[in-house]
């Protein structure tokens, strides 16, 4: 059966029709099509000054050949369906502005937008389009979608290649894909050949995820494992990074967008690296990152230092998860926390275009130092001549000179002090004790040997790092194997072993 195309012309006036430049419809003329008929331009170029009118699915304008031609005029161009099928390479330039309501099909040749404006309005798509047959910009023109983007899930609207998930409620949405290459990033990075204006009613607290397409193509010389989503805010931009992507399909994704603006890819940020020295509260006889309740300063800064990346850094100081409330914003943060525990602050620094580094934390041990019955001396544990340590417990006063000498608070090693054994008066090394476990560190139990040349029984006692009592054991017997901690979580312990008034302590690590 031999198909027969209708083109139905309703003349206001003449309209020439041209070997060159192709169909040309002159100001005050209107061209419509009906019954799906085709206008086929083959090496030919269309020229509208008058009116173009098409309905949906009322014809197809074909363009042919190997020439480079155009679509221009200062006429009104409404298009149902326009068929791209020219030689490879060969170029149909967009010279005027123009609506397709139905179809933009991509089967040979190369769409350049130029420095105009595609509009599919709410109901047009591209299809077909490849890395040979697909729309390219030597200018700032783009091609445009509108779209109702209430909580939707994977709409690529105009199947322009930027696919929108989200739980809320968008509103009606321009998307914009342009093809003109963005400058800045980075500092002075290029983008690849594509970007996306995004545009919606509603552009707050989306939590949206956007899966970014693109054609190798359009890389720019940029290395495609290193592509990363990046978003201009007020003209400078900020890297998003990636959640996922893949070379071989050609996508960057990218989950928990807060809001959209203009996003392209480009090489991903700089490594930057962040760290924040260890601090001392007392120096020496002290440990790293220590407050100690009843000796020293009562307050710790934290210093960040950075390198990588462009200044100026900003900074967020959390404490407790690296995504609490904010509790600073310079490169130095106060801490002074009151209570014995342990408390972890966390780092977020990002440089000038949002790149970031990786979240660190330093944790600050409070210790309870205090001894005595008023809670007026300081627990130490005491450097003796022969080099073996005791504890004692003494005046604050004098703390200053035996830590000169090599003693050390009692935390220092992480010992936490035991409130049941505080006491007034100091505990001398006694070598009628002797005491070892092994294996230390252990991760099944440990065996606890107690020597001494003294008669009785021996108590101990096992607390965890924050000097909570965790095991207490009586009346054991001397120059035997004892066996514990087989069940203790991972971390550091300390065993006090006591026999009348002699005492050893021992930091145990459970792996």
């Amino acid at each position: 059966m031999k198909k027969i195309f209708i083109v139905l012309i309703v003349l206001k006036s003449t309209i020439p029709l041209l070997a060159q430049p192709g169909l040309r419809i002159t100001a005050g003329a209107t061209v419509k099509t009906s019954n799906n008929g085709f206008i086929v331009l083959n090496n030919a170029s269309l020229v509208n000054d008058g009116s173009l009118q098409q309905a949906a699915n009322s014809g197809t304008i074909k363009f042919t050949g190997s020439n480079n031609d155009s679509i221009k005029g200062a006429g009104s161009f409404v298009l149902d369906r326009i068929y791209l099928s020219k030689s490879l390479g060969s170029l149909l330039t967009l010279r005027a502005n123009i609506l397709v309501n139905n179809e933009f099909y991509f089967n040979g040749g190369l769409l350049n937008l130029d420095n105009s404006v595609m509009d599919l309005d709410g109901s047009g798509l591209l299809n077909n389009e490849s890395e040979m047959s697909r729309a390219i910009a030597f200018g700032n023109g783009y091609i445009q979608a509108t779209k109702i983007l209430n909580a939707p899930n994977a709409i690529n609207a105009g199947n322009l290649g930027a696919t929108i998930t989200s739980s809320s409620n968008l509103g009606s949405t321009v998307i914009r894909r342009g093809h003109a290459v963005q400058t800045g990033i980075n500092g002075s990075a290029n983008s690849i050949l594509r970007y996306y204006d995004i545009i919606p009613a509603n552009n707050n607290a989306l939590n949206a995820t956007l899966r970014f397409n693109y054609f190798d193509a359009e890389l720019n010389g940029i290395p495609e494992s290193s592509l990363t989503l990046w978003r201009s805010n007020n003209n400078s931009w900020v890297g998003l990074s990636s959640t996922i992507s893949d070379v071989t399909i050609n996508y960057v994704e990218k989950k928990n967008i807060a809001n959209f603006s203009r996003m392209t890819l480009a090489q991903g940020c700089p490594a930057i690296l962040d760290t924040i020295p260890d601090v001392y509260a007392v120096n020496p006889g002290g440990a790293a990152n220590t407050i100690y309740i009843g000796y020293g300063p009562s307050s710790l800064t934290l210093t960040a230092q950075a390198s990588g990346g462009t200044k100026p850094y900003t900074y967020k100081w959390t404490l407790g998860s690296a995504g609490g409330t904010s509790i600073g914003s310079d490169s130095n943060l106060t801490v002074s926390p009151t209570t014995q525990g342990v408390y972890i602050y966390y780092l977020a620094l990002n440089d000038v275009y949002g790149c970031k580094a990786a979240s660190i934390s330093k944790t600050i041990v409070v210790k309870d130092v205090r001894c005595g019955k008023k809670l007026d001396m300081v627990t130490i544990c005491q450097k003796q001549t022969n080099g073996t340590f005791s504890t004692a417990c003494v005046a604050t006063t004098k703390v200053a000179g035996y830590l000169s000498t090599g003693s050390h608070l009692d935390s220092s090693q992480g010992t936490p002090p035991m409130v049941t054994t505080r006491s007034n008066t100091i505990t001398e090394v006694n070598d009628k004790l002797t005491v070892s476990v092994h294996p230390n560190p252990s991760s099944n139990y440990f065996s606890l040997i107690a020597q001494s040349s003294k008669q009785g029984t021996i108590n101990v006692k096992v607390a965890d790092i924050l000097g909570r009592l965790i095991e207490t054991k009586t009346n054991l017997p001397t120059n035997a194997s004892i066996r514990f901690g087989k069940n203790y979580r991972p971390g550091v312990y300390f065993i006090e072993v006591t026999q009348g008034d002699d005492k050893k302590q021992i930091k145990l690590i459970k792996q």
